[in-house]
């Protein structure tokens, strides 16, 4: 009731003030406040333009109130509060702003929708593929400001409604002249907004917001810079010129610096956008390099997220680039990758053994470092655990392939793992396309100097593999596999006189 017009200023400063301190990390008193009708008065006590101190306390409790509950800001949304928070983002008291931009982060943040990264592709090169970087949206941080999920139906409503009152350029204008807990919450805002939305990634985009951004990684705190590197990975999601804009203002050695010296989560963040701006890119190679050791040091220490980021980041980077392969043997990457294989977590796992394929494509030292760190057997066990993720498993057989290339050693490695029996199982009609490719390839490179792994397959039978080799409705790929499998089964004698080799 103190809230309502008739009561006196200090009154409602005072009432705001008590809200505040209410809702703060209680969302039991949040959810209190909506069922008594209170966002509606407190949007009302924003447009009291006489009184400054009472539209800063009203903007706090907002944020407050609006931080776990998702009634709230609807509420906040449909009485026109985005407007008057936005315009109160151009006060002259920094108090003031920074309230507005906590409010405004609470009520645009959405729980973040994890989809699986994209699986890679075999590389055309017909000795060693190697696979794409994929994708780095195992979904976007948040600033640390996570929430519980929004309706399906007013999802993203509250980043457009930002969007429309000129909210993004103001925010961005207090990274560049804000005090610094203001810059700080201006990064947080501007990073939940572009989370899962187009149309905001191109507003920060188009006003060189990667530029901004990236002026606050230089000189902020260490949580202004974890903030404003969350902003970055969000403004890179599905977003190339943010991408380009991040290489031309000279943003990886930032994001360097971060992933050696930020905060933990700071660290997991640099990694993630790493990810992002090396993938499927061959330009930027050399200066992703000096992150690896770094990178490495993640995989070993850091928070089951950040050992994901991490393995992604390193999965992009040794793409075609012979020197990120060999920076990655140096520091003792590849045992470090198997060590992810053997604990990590599903998505985590998943990235190591790309990053692993990646590694070993077209390199003997790390092929040879990977069967010593033990990979093929955790692998293999891998291929032959019930239940394990189809992506897993596609990563899983690419770098069994990828690894036997031309490697004898490791092609007895396998055969004494069993690993071609697991591998003929998927020989299968009604295995994924992408799953046949990759286990065609394996076993026809696991059979080119190895008379044990040969003796497997022939045992097992080479009518469906000729089948495979004559279906014209299989991909091209599947199909020269296949013939190479049955060429590289032949006698020593026959494939010298048919002229054909691995």
């Amino acid at each position: 009731d103190m809230l309502k017009g008739g009561q006196g200023n200090a009154a409602q400063s005072q009432a705001a003030g008590a809200l505040f301190e209410a809702c703060a990390n209680n969302p039991e008193n949040q959810a209190g406040l909506f069922h008594a009708g209170g966002m509606p008065h407190m949007v009302e006590l924003l447009k009291r333009t006489d009184q400054p101190d009472l539209q800063a306390k009203a903007a706090q409790a907002i944020a407050a109130a609006c931080a776990q509950n998702r009634d709230n800001r609807k509420e906040v949304l449909q009485a026109g509060g985005v407007a008057g928070l936005v315009g109160l983002l151009s006060s002259k008291h920094a108090i003031t702003q920074e309230n507005a931009a906590n409010a405004l982060a609470n009520i645009v943040k959405r729980k973040s929708e994890k989809k699986p990264a994209e699986l890679p592709e075999g590389d055309e090169d017909d000795a060693a593929h190697e696979q794409h970087s994929g994708s780095a949206d195992g979904g976007s941080a948040d600033g640390g400001n996570r929430s519980d999920e929004q309706s399906s139906s007013n999802r993203g409503a509250g980043q457009a409604e930002l969007n429309k009152q000129g909210g993004m350029a103001a925010l961005m204008n207090l990274i560049q002249s804000g005090a610094p807990r203001v810059r700080e919450a201006a990064a947080v805002a501007i990073a939940n907004a572009m989370e899962n939305h187009p149309e905001n990634r191109d507003a920060f985009q188009k006003a060189d917001g990667v530029e901004k951004m990236l002026g606050l990684l230089k000189t902020g705190d260490p949580l202004a810079q974890e903030n404003a590197t969350t902003a970055l990975w969000n403004a890179m999601v599905d977003n190339e010129k943010s991408r380009v804009d991040l290489i031309k203002h000279h943003g990886m050695p930032l994001l360097i610096q971060q992933l050696m010296a930020g905060t933990s989560i700071g660290q997991e963040l640099a990694a993630g956008a790493i990810w992002k701006s090396c993938a499927n890119d061959t330009s930027i190679k050399a200066d992703v390099r000096p992150a690896i050791p770094a990178l490495v040091n993640l995989l070993r220490t850091g928070s089951t997220t950040a050992r994901e980021q991490a393995a992604g980041a390193l999965r992009s980077a040794c793409v075609n680039s012979a020197p990120n392969k060999m920076e990655l043997n140096r520091v003792n990457g590849i045992s470090a990758l198997v060590d992810v294989m053997r604990t990590g977590s599903l998505r985590a796992r998943e990235q190591a053994g790309a990053a692993l394929a990646n590694a070993c494509a077209n390199s003997s030292e790390n092929q040879k470092a990977a069967r010593h760190a033990n990979a093929i057997q955790v692998l293999v066990e891998l291929v032959q655990q019930p239940g394990t993720p189809p992506d897993m498993l596609e990563c899983s057989v690419a770098a069994i392939r990828n690894l036997c290339v031309n490697c004898p050693d490791n092609q007895v490695e396998l055969a004494r793992c069993g690993g071609v029996q697991s591998l003929l199982m998927f020989l299968r009609a009604d295995t994924r396309p992408q799953l046949l490719e990759y286990t065609v390839g394996a076993l026809w490179k696991a059979c080119t100097h190895c008379e044990s792994n040969r003796a497997v397959v022939l045992s097992h039978g080479v009518r469906n593999i000729e089948a495979l080799a004559a279906d014209e409705s299989l991909s091209p790929e599947i199909r020269r596999c296949a013939a190479g499998l049955i060429k590289a089964l032949q006698p020593a004698d026959e494939e010298a006189a048919a002229g054909v080799g691995p």
